[in-house]
């Protein structure tokens, strides 16, 4: 047992620890009120300098895992395809690749093609790890999209980036609005 701020005390130890995933607990539902979500499981996002699991009891369901994974293209989603594929899965674990085009721009079509290869490259991956995959590139916002797609499958954990650097899996993005709404377990993934 330790004393002081939960957080503080979370993240002193995994500074000296150095961890390569912290889990911890979050039992509150972010749709039913968002300023109550687990403002130490947030803490903890935000500033954790690994991975941070954030595991929420799911609802009972039978079949597969199932993993949700944003991935944007980038480094980090390439890190992140990589991370999840070094994990031992149950057999038949599902995971389903979701990259987003957002507001439309001069350079859409472009942008498009970028992510459908590494949404590919991602599902090649991941298939030689030994999961049944899918992957799409959709147009939406993934702050929403991910929760949704989570929700309408029933997925069991969402993986999201959590780079401090560029890219569109910013912690003052995409990850917290994850964190927040997502009913399911999330992963952030550094």
């Amino acid at each position: 047992a330790l004393w002081g701020s939960p957080s503080d005390v979370i993240l002193k130890t995994s500074g000296w620890w150095r961890p390569d995933l912290l889990v911890i607990g979050c039992h509150e539902f972010a749709h039913t009120d968002q300023s109550k979500m687990g403002s130490v499981s947030l803490e903890v996002v935000h500033q954790a300098s690994c991975s941070v699991r954030v595991s929420r009891a799911g609802v009972s369901r039978t079949g597969p895992v199932l993993l949700i994974i944003g991935n944007d293209g980038s480094k980090e989603g390439q890190s992140l395809t990589q991370a999840v594929a070094r994990r031992s899965w149950p057999e038949n674990t599902e995971a389903q690749v979701l990259s987003f085009v957002e507001p439309p721009g001069d350079h859409r079509e472009q942008g498009r093609e970028r992510l459908n290869q590494a949404v590919e490259d991602s599902i090649q991956h991941l298939q030689r790890a030994g999961l049944t995959v899918r992957g799409s590139v959709v147009d939406g916002n993934p702050r929403q999209e991910l929760v949704r797609e989570a929700e309408r499958r029933n997925a069991d954990t969402i993986f999201v980036g959590g780079s401090r650097e560029s890219g569109r899996f910013l912690l003052g993005g995409i990850s917290p609005a994850v964190v927040t709404k997502a009913r399911c377990t999330v992963e952030v993934v550094r």
